[in-house]
């Protein structure tokens, strides 16, 4: 873990603390939001041309450099997985259907960061999914597992929607609560993935028919509230505390009739974003760019309907779903403020010639060597064994341990693996799966090891026998950085 890891944990382990105690000030602070008349005209670079074809209404999440897209109405596989830096779809999956391990109904795909797993509502069976990405991406069949069940007792003190993913106990999104008369009220709530029950955010008083969405930041120490039908913002802090309420130019007491404002909203950079119509039409056209306290900075203006966007960090772009063509694409937004510092060659995870070897070129490159983790089908949380004090380790349910290699051919000829060999103990004998057909230059593959004990360091070898050149070489990859070992 980080410095910025733990400074970040404690701050929310404080924060969430305080959800049921308040903080003490001198009140909110209401201000009127000036005229959004700062527009820029945009053009998004399509990427339609790099993804499977996909349903309208499809919406977007960010997991590093890999893009998770949700595409709801699909009968098949309903998640996509698209890597950002090659401009290539690596995976679907998520089976659609009513049955053990599927999913027909989902509410938005909520990334837990640490835990690399996609979080996700299934409405239809009233289970809250979890979703192994590594696991998923190396095996489209991947099952999720169940973390709670939500019966009618949790479902009557309301049920989560449009969620963001805290920490195993604190999910915060809209609280959806069954009203009086057989409506639905909304506010603010944090649901315990633990138990399933949801209890109020805050203590703000909404106004009739206030609906809402929201964006939080931990870094930042900001959750921020987007009116869906009122052109107002409101600024909490990770407690629950209302710090300001921003009533935009449009802004009414009451709902104009059909009329949409903001929705979408995404905290990325220090600047809050959010899609903005001030029309009867949901999806608006434009994108608005804030500060971190909601005071507005410029428009970003598209021209076509949003339907989802979503930030990537390394690149500082904005990612939108629209209902026009393209329908998937990203926006520029300039040199990022606060770079991420460049690696030095030995985290990079490249290939390392032996000196033994002789080797002239690079055939693989490794591009995130990551542990492997199970199918868990389980309907309760299952805690893996702790070992070397962490839960650094993922075991299998026969006990062996599995990692998941993926590797780029960035030569430039065809070649075929016929033979991979990893570094063990001379008493482990590893089981080794790999797909054995022909690598255009460009395409990735996947390398899985099991093995009986965790990877030591040291043993950090994986060789892979190719055939697609006049000569037979050997080829090997020495892993320098990123062994999950403590």
């Amino acid at each position: 873990m980080t410095f910025r890891d733990v400074i970040i944990s404690a701050s929310l382990l404080t924060s969430l603390s305080l959800f049921s105690c308040g903080k003490s000030g001198s009140g909110p602070k209401e201000v009127r939001g000036d005229e959004r008349d700062n527009i820029v005209e945009v053009t998004l670079t399509g990427i339609d041309d790099m993804l499977p074809i996909l349903h309208n209404g499809s919406s977007l999440s960010m997991f590093g450099d890999t893009m998770i897209i949700l595409d709801r109405k699909s009968t098949d596989r309903m998640l996509v997985a698209y890597d950002i830096n090659r401009d290539t779809t690596i995976a679907r999956f998520g089976g659609f259907g009513a049955g053990p391990g599927e999913i027909s109904n989902p509410g938005n795909a909520a990334i837990d960061r640490k835990g690399r797993r996609i979080i996700l509502m299934d409405y239809n069976q009233w289970r809250l999914r979890s979703f192994d990405i590594d696991s998923a991406i190396a095996d489209a069949g991947y099952a999720p597992a169940t973390i709670v069940r939500l019966d009618s007792t949790r479902i009557s003190n309301g049920f989560p929607d449009r969620y963001t993913y805290l920490c195993d106990t604190a999910i915060i999104g809209r609280q959806i609560m069954f009203g009086q008369t057989g409506k639905y009220d909304q506010g603010i709530g944090i649901l315990n993935p633990r138990t399933g029950m949801m209890r109020r955010f805050g203590d703000a008083e909404n106004l009739k028919g206030f609906l809402s969405e929201i964006a939080v930041s931990l870094p930042d120490g900001t959750v921020a509230e987007t009116g869906s039908r009122h052109d107002m913002i409101r600024i909490y802090d990770l407690d629950g505390t209302l710090r300001r309420t921003i009533y935009g130019p449009d802004f009414e007491e009451k709902p104009r009739g059909r009329m949409s404002y903001f929705t979408n909203p995404v905290i990325a950079n220090g600047r809050l974003y959010a899609v903005y119509s001030a029309t009867e039409n949901y999806f608006g056209t434009d994108i608005i760019e804030m500060d971190i306290d909601g005071n507005y900075l410029r428009t970003l203006r598209i021209g076509m309907p949003v339907v989802s966007i979503a930030y990537n960090e390394a690149h500082n772009r904005l990612y939108v779903v629209t209902q026009d063509t393209p329908q998937f694409g990203y926006i520029d937004l300039g040199n990022p403020s606060s770079p991420r510092p460049a690696k030095s060659e030995k985290s990079t995870g490249k290939e390392e010639p032996m000196a033994d070897r002789n080797r002239i070129d690079k055939v693989f490159k490794g591009d995130n060597v990551l542990p492997g983790r199970p199918v868990e089908l389980v309907d309760t949380p299952k805690v893996f064994p702790e070992l070397n004090g962490k839960n650094a380790w993922w075991q299998e349910p026969d006990g062996k341990y599995t990692y998941a290699f993926h590797f780029t051919n960035v030569s430039d000829r065809t070649v075929t693996i016929e033979r991979v060999e990893f570094e063990t103990e001379p008493s482990d004998t590893p089981i080794i799966r790999f797909v054995k057909k022909p690598l255009r230059p460009t395409t990735f593959t996947l390398a899985v090891i099991k093995i009986s004990k965790p990877w030591k360091p040291g043993l950090r070898h994986i060789t892979f026998y190719l055939k697609g050149q006049e000569t037979p070489e050997v080829h090997t990859m020495e892993i320098l950085d990123k062994i999950p070992y403590n």
